[in-house]
């Protein structure tokens, strides 16, 4: 996951604040358009088979890997999410990381209450 924290931050430096309004903008005509929502998801989808690749490729095993890069996808577009919303000040970076603590706290508290079978 320190890999893909590293990843949320470099892709975060590709959304500078002053590119927010853009990014607002053309949001809203993906999300009148159900044909661009596909090729978003599309991408995102892209996007998270890379990212395993490249986890695989530093020696994760395939169910981490794939784990790992979706649950970054997730992240990305949640904190994306919010980085566009009216009223947002904070940085995509900023955002992403707190999504992702959450997503940590989650699994922590969600790890606390599992048994295994058996």
């Amino acid at each position: 996951m320190e890999i893909v924290a590293s990843a949320l931050q470099s892709a975060a430096s590709l959304f500078p604040d002053e590119r927010r309004p853009y990014s607002r903008a053309r949001q809203t005509v993906i999300d009148e358009n159900p044909a661009l929502q596909e090729r978003e998801l599309h991408k995102l989808a892209g996007l998270a088979t890379a990212l395993a690749a490249a986890l695989r490729s530093r020696g994760v095993d395939e169910l981490a890997a794939t784990l790992a890069a979706e649950s970054g996808t997730t992240v990305f577009g949640i904190a994306f999410t919010q980085w566009i919303r009216e009223g947002e000040e904070r940085s995509l970076a900023d955002i992403s990381a707190t999504v992702l603590r959450e997503l940590l706290t989650l699994t922590a508290t969600a790890r606390k209450g599992w048994r295994r079978p058996g």
